[in-house]
């Protein structure tokens, strides 16, 4: 049981800790940003809500490289793609590690996920298990036609329930990804609900990370959950079973199916077979990939239905590419994607106009380093601002705008920088982006050669979407309201057609 005494001592201890820590940097310059105050640093300054708007601005102040501090602890934020890739990729031995999460990681159970993991062998681990499966094209090309059956069940339920756009891509992005992983099928998930349950797995997980006082003072992890004051700890109680869900009971019911015979080739099920990789392994792994890709994918997918209903001029040339290409004949599929660039570029574009973890995960430096005369002290947490990044009139001209072809060569303009920091830096790279971005390449591809998407008319008037965003650690485009159609009746007889005959 926590005691005023015991409460007093770790508060002495943590002045003591941060004198120490003051004292040691013998007055080597971090990088600047807003005046701290004693003992609690910058605590008051942190921004809630659209944090990467705030960092932003601190940049336009103080330059590329922003520091702050609270309470012992230095937070650096990066503003520029230049010096994030001299530090996240250029010295990602040591900017590799994550921070502690005493919230999420510690209290809900996310600490084993990949993401949360410590930079180690055990993540070595995880990373070469996830590298084997989604790491090559040679590896991915086994997974094609999940991703075009996938993908053509999504435009049938487009068709009939267009109003359910978002819960619709939300839940195609999840039951793909686990059949990946698992092996399920639609009729599996009717069963056991096993998408549903990651979908709030993840939706928990984005609450848990975002402003809880026990990441600040880790020490309030200890309080008993029934104290004042703990309505934190009762809060993660909820959300570790439906975590706990997430991870244990597909694995198990894989386990049940392989011990009754024959099951689809998975991830899971090949490891198991084979026997070569420790179970425990094998299931954080598999548990990493179905909770960390359908989210950020699905938001993508979103956003370009947004962006189409926003440029019908980008839609046109898309859908004039795709007719000369592909043909009205039959549906596209990844083979053709080499002579389709201009869908290509649509899916950097969609990536650039809107990046769906806007700051990503900090990076947390392993050793003491110096960059362009600042001190950066062992234990900073390092993160980029890709929503930053991603609207610098330096690196994209026009950076609002939703242009595509601003990753094509041509006579007059050069190439710009691919968006492919939007899945992170150095040795946390999304080990799944290889995937991700074949995923959203069919989606987009089939969804342009048989839907005209378009905004939506009330009362005869057009309704104008915005590029709002959501607040949040995963960033969503804000619901817009829109028209989507069949192109014609060509069209509408492939959306129809069997699965199966893709």
């Amino acid at each position: 049981m926590i005691t005023p005494s015991i409460i007093v001592a770790a508060l002495l201890a943590l002045l003591v800790a941060l004198a120490q820590k003051f004292s040691s940097r013998n007055l080597r310059p971090l990088p600047p940003g807003p005046k701290r105050l004693p003992i609690i640093g910058n605590l008051l300054d942190m921004p809630t809500g659209k944090r990467w708007e705030t960092f932003a601005r601190w940049g336009e102040q103080w330059g590329k490289i922003v520091s702050v501090s609270f309470l012992g602890e230095t937070f650096v934020i990066v503003n520029s793609f230049e010096v994030a890739k001299d530090l996240l990729d250029k010295r990602s031995g040591i900017y590799a590690d994550r921070p502690d999460a005493p919230m999420a990681g510690g209290l809900v159970g996310w600490k084993n996920i990949v993401s949360f993991l410590h930079y180690g062998d055990h993540f070595k681990q995880c990373r070469r298990l996830m590298h084997t499966l989604l790491g090559t094209p040679v590896s991915l090309k086994k997974l094609h036609y999940i991703h075009e059956q996938e993908s053509h069940k999504l435009l049938k339920a487009i068709l009939y329930r267009p109003e359910e756009l978002e819960h619709l891509i939300m839940h195609t992005s999840g039951a793909l990804l686990l059949r990946v992983v698992y092996g399920f099928s639609q009729e599996n998930n009717k069963q056991y609900p096993f998408v549903e349950t990651a979908d709030q797995a993840v939706n928990d997980l984005y609450i848990s990370v975002d402003g809880f006082l026990v990441d600040v003072l880790p020490i309030l992890s200890h309080i008993p959950s029934w104290a004042p004051g703990a309505s934190f700890k009762r809060r993660a109680q909820g959300w570790a079973v439906t975590f706990d869900n997430m991870v244990e009971r597909p694995f198990a019911w894989i386990k049940e199916q392989l011990a009754s015979g024959y099951i689809e080739s998975s991830f899971v099920a090949d490891n198991l077979r084979e026997g070569t990789e420790d179970e425990s392994t094998v299931k954080w792994t598999a548990a990493s990939m179905s909770a960390a890709g359908p989210d950020t994918t699905a938001w993508t997918v979103y956003a370009f239905f947004k962006a189409m209903a926003m440029y019908p001029d980008v839609m046109k040339r898309a859908q004039a590419e795709l007719d000369e290409v592909v043909g009205q004949d039959r549906l596209p599929l990844l083979s053709d994607r080499p002579r389709l660039p201009y869908i290509e570029a649509i899916v950097s574009e969609s990536l650039r106009w809107h990046p769906v973890a806007p700051l990503g995960f900090p990076h947390r430096l392993t050793e003491d380093d110096y960059y362009e005369g600042y001190f950066l002290p062992k234990g900073t947490l390092v993160q980029a601002n890709v929503w930053k990044i991603t609207r610098d009139p330096a690196v994209y001209p026009n950076p609002d705008h939703f242009d595509p072809t601003r990753f094509l060569a041509s006579e007059t303009s050069e190439v710009q920088p691919s968006p492919d920091f939007t899945f992170g830096w150095g040795r946390r790279i999304c080990p799944g982006r290889l995937m991700a971005v074949e995923v959203l390449f069919i989606t987009y591809a089939m969804a342009l050669s048989v839907f005209d998407i378009s905004k939506a008319k009330v009362n005869g008037n057009l309704i104008e979407p915005t590029d709002e965003r959501s607040q949040g650690v995963v960033s969503r485009p804000c619901a817009f309201q829109y028209s989507i159609k069949p192109r014609n009746k060509r069209a509408l007889e492939l959306i129809e057609q069997d699965v199966s005959l893709n």
